[in-house]
């Protein structure tokens, strides 16, 4: 006798969707590197750096980057390195001196880390005195320098602030943990402004958990025109 018929098929169903459930878990989160990520404590796919945002904000990131693009970034990582490689030059900032010495130790030459020390608590809303220069750093490039400004730093709503001031036309600003509701007066600042939210949330490296980045867009015109996809990618047919 089959074994299926010696289970009750309640009892058989739970079963196999327990055993489902765990082979898409193992598979998906396999293929992301999230297991690497896991267990390096580091936002990594196959030995290599990508951002520490959700999985399905960095698939659209990683068509939609530019190679003549610019973008500075808030907050310096792994990301920083990742995102060297996709557009012409990155401009990081970051607040913790050890940090930043680790990203500059593997940096590629598009890549400058550029460090503000502090050692004042981080603000949400724009009471942001301790790092105002931090979030003024790209006013030293002028208006229109950057495509693509990363919040994923210190003060972000400061941040957020500067970046819709100093952004060039069609350009976008990735805002990371955007599920936070302390980040509220800089949400509000944005769409006062016309920017419109577009929400990925999911998991992503290392966090065993779910959370949001966000992109914050005018228009479109970001998005790439060809809209193929790679066959590299290869997902069977179903």
């Amino acid at each position: 006798m089959r074994l299926k018929h010696l289970v009750p098929p309640p009892l058989r169903k739970t079963i196999e969707q327990r055993i489902n459930s765990r082979l898409f878990g193992l598979g998906y989160l396999t293929e992301k590197g999230w297991f690497e990520g896991s267990a390096t404590h580091q936002s990594l796919k196959d030995g290599k750096p990508v951002p520490w945002i959700t999985y399905p904000a960095f698939e659209v990131l990683d068509r939609a980057l530019r190679p003549d693009w610019r973008l500075f970034e808030y907050g310096t990582g792994n990301s920083s390195i990742w995102y060297a490689s996709k557009v012409a030059e990155v401009i990081a900032v970051e607040h913790d001196p050890n940090w930043a010495a680790q990203v500059r130790s593997s940096a590629p030459a598009n890549l400058t880390v550029t460090l503000f020390e502090k050692v004042a608590p981080d603000v949400h809303g724009f009471g942001t005195d301790a790092f105002e220069t931090y979030a003024q750093e790209p006013e030293r490039y002028g208006p229109g320098y950057f495509n693509v400004f990363v919040v994923d730093g210190m003060a972000r709503s400061r941040c957020a602030e500067v970046a819709s001031e100093m952004i060039a036309p069609h350009g976008i600003i990735v805002w990371d943990n955007a599920e936070r509701w302390q980040y509220n007066e800089g949400f509000a600042m944005l769409g006062a402004k016309g920017w419109r939210r577009i929400d990925f949330y999911g998991p992503g490296p290392i966090q065993a958990y779910e959370w949001c980045t966000s992109i914050f867009a005018r228009d479109l015109d970001w998005l790439p025109a060809d809209l193929t996809i790679s066959e590299a990618r290869r997902y069977p047919l179903r």
